[in-house]
């Protein structure tokens, strides 16, 4: 993935915060992410932390995310309507929780921790 196209903010990055900003998007927390590109298991979050409070990150961050949607055709009305199909698809009422929490995720219904 070290060929993903960055904006111009994220030249001056190296290949590590590079890797940061993909693993991201992909990971479930920052410590992952961080530890997926190379980052030391112990201080994880710490650097995590140190990484997300950075402009250029959070701007190579949104850079790629854009690309993705846009490379992908992936907009947030999209999943909402995925999602809801989902829900009314669903043969468990554990599946429609799912679906359910996973669409107010995305309509911001939830804090993010």
């Amino acid at each position: 993935m070290d060929t993903v196209t960055f904006s111009n903010d994220s030249k001056a990055l190296t290949p590590r915060q590079r890797r940061f900003v993909n693993n991201y998007l992909t990971c479930k927390t920052g410590a992952a992410a961080a530890r997926e590109s190379g980052y030391a298991a112990s201080g994880s979050r710490v650097r995590a932390c140190e990484l997300l409070s950075r402009s250029d990150i959070q701007s190579a961050i949104a850079a790629r995310r854009a690309d993705l949607e846009r490379t992908l055709e992936i907009t947030p009305e999209l999943i909402a309507e995925r999602l809801l199909h989902a829900y009314h698809l669903a043969d468990s009422a554990t599946e429609m929780t799912n679906a359910a929490k996973e669409l107010g995720l995305l309509m911001g219904y939830y804090p993010t921790k």
